[in-house]
């Protein structure tokens, strides 16, 4: 439960850290899912499912108003169903 909130809490920041003065980059994937697998308790899993999500990111900014998707809820998700699946990153 107590990493269930933290993960919630880290999702908040992550998503209001790009509109404030004080950027910590926490919107990028990498940057979400490398601190929720922190938090889970599995780094490599964080960092190999943000870097994965980044990838796909890469290139993708708003144009014209268009709205883009929300790639670092992704990565915090991702990392916390990928941790509690209990499965281990192979290489």
């Amino acid at each position: 439960m107590l990493v269930a909130l933290a993960l919630t809490l880290w999702a908040i920041y992550c998503t209001y850290d790009g509109l404030g003065p004080f950027l910590i980059y926490a919107q990028r994937p990498l940057i979400a899912g490398s601190v929720a697998g922190l938090i889970t308790g599995h780094p490599l899993l964080g960092l190999l499912i943000g870097a994965t999500l980044e990838l796909a990111a890469l290139g993708v900014y708003t144009y014209g108003g268009a709205t883009i998707p929300d790639y670092q809820t992704g990565a915090i998700v991702g990392t916390a169903l990928a941790a509690g699946a209990a499965g281990a990153p192979a290489a």
